[in-house]
């Protein structure tokens, strides 16, 4: 889950340096880039853990691996916002 919020104000800090900015989403302040693991499914897979303890394991892996997948979606969204902003 750190890789997440990692990748996420790593670009946060990124486009603000490079004064990437959208209004695709209206006008606001913070801007979540897209990912698989989100507040949502974390939170379900919080309460799955608890709810199924005998299944802890693989759930942790699955979000594990959703958290992963998100971490690298954000590098590349990243990657593509900065070629756009230069070209």
């Amino acid at each position: 889950m750190f890789s997440t919020g990692a990748a996420f104000l790593a670009f946060a800090v990124l486009a603000e340096k490079l004064k990437i900015s959208t209004t695709a989403r209206g006008l606001k302040s913070l801007y979540y880039v897209g990912g698989l693991a989100e507040g949502t499914e974390t939170m379900i897979a919080l309460f799955s853990m608890v709810i199924f303890p005998e299944w802890f394991v693989y759930i942790a892996v699955t979000f594990g691996i959703m958290c992963w997948i998100t971490t690298i979606t954000r590098m590349w969204l990243a990657v593509e916002a900065v070629e756009q902003s230069s070209s």
